[in-house]
């Protein structure tokens, strides 16, 4: 009787811990999240040098300033996927209202291309990579 209450437990908690995101809240789609994860970095964490771009977002130092400082650690933050996508919706929440639309070709590009690049044709080459991501999800 205890080995089955341990087993249904068990697969209570596993389907508790599958069903919740692993990615950050916000405006961002979890979808759109993880294309810009995947494009990023493949969705893996990497080595923090100081004045790169580093984790699963490929974070710089000033994009985790201005997200706010989360995590205590800009490198820490960087290569923990809560905190990390945390700081994105951040940084989105921060600067997209600048493109005037909600929608995640606009947050891609106002991540990848900073502030005043949303609509910059600069920033098209990432949107493509994001948008075939999105198409093959």
């Amino acid at each position: 009787m205890m080995l089955k209450q341990l087993t249904v437990l068990t697969a209570l908690v596993i389907t508790c811990l599958a069903a919740k995101p692993k990615f950050s809240d916000g405006p961002i789609p979890q979808d759109c999240l993880e294309c810009i994860c995947q494009v990023e970095s493949n969705c893996s964490t990497t080595l923090c040098e100081h004045g790169s771009r580093c984790g699963y977002f490929q974070l710089t130092y000033e994009e985790w300033i201005e997200c706010g400082r989360l995590f205590g650690s800009w490198q820490k933050c960087a290569n923990d996927l809560r905190c990390s996508s945390n700081c994105v919706q951040l940084y989105v929440v921060l600067y997209n209202y600048r493109c005037g639309t909600h929608t995640c070709q606009h947050y891609a590009r106002t991540f990848n291309g900073g502030p005043e690049n949303c609509k910059d044709s600069s920033t098209l080459p990432y949107w493509r990579k994001i948008s075939k991501c999105l198409k093959s999800q």
